[in-house]
């Protein structure tokens, strides 16, 4: 367990709990539910752009 976790740090730069990333952005700490319904909402719509 203790590899996984210096492998998530040293690949995604986790550095804290929870640490949650979308497509690239992300979010550390107590969440922001609502920033993250909207960072949700755009990458969905983004697929469908495609």
């Amino acid at each position: 367990m203790n590899r996984l976790n210096e492998q998530a740090i040293e690949d995604f730069h986790v550095e804290a709990t929870p640490t949650i990333l979308i497509n690239g952005k992300r979010f550390t700490g107590a969440p922001n539910l609502e920033e993250i319904r909207r960072t949700i909402a755009a990458a969905i719509a983004r697929t469908r752009d495609e």
